[in-house]
C-alpha cells in the first residue's frame, strides 16, 4: 500500500524553510523551489516530501559549497575566484 503524502500550507512551508512567502513565490518563478499543488480556486499547498527533498538538496549544496570555499582559502585560489 502506498503511503499518502501530507499536504502543507504556505505558513508551514515558511516555518520549515525559514523563508518569507514572497521569497517562496520568487523562487518558484525562477524554478528554484517546488511549485504548490492547487487545491481549489484560491487554495494551494505543497507536498511535504517535495519540500523535504528541496531542503535536503539545499543542505547538501551548502555543505559542498562551504567545503569548496574552504579549499579555495587553503590553496590560495580565493584571490583568483572571489566569492563576494
Amino acid at each position: 500500500m502506498a503511503q499518502t503524502d501530507r499536504m502543507i500550507r504556505c505558513s508551514e512551508v515558511e516555518s520549515l524553510c525559514g523563508i518569507a512567502r514572497s521569497t517562496i513565490y520568487t523562487w518558484i518563478a525562477r524554478g528554484e523551489f517546488p511549485p504548490p499543488v492547487r487545491l481549489g480556486t484560491r487554495n494551494v499547498a505543497w507536498r511535504e516530501s517535495d519540500v523535504a527533498e528541496w531542503l535536503q538538496r539545499r543542505s547538501d549544496w551548502r555543505i559542498h559549497d562551504g567545503a569548496s570555499r574552504k579549499a579555495q582559502r587553503l590553496t590560495g585560489d580565493s584571490a583568483k575566484n572571489p566569492t563576494i
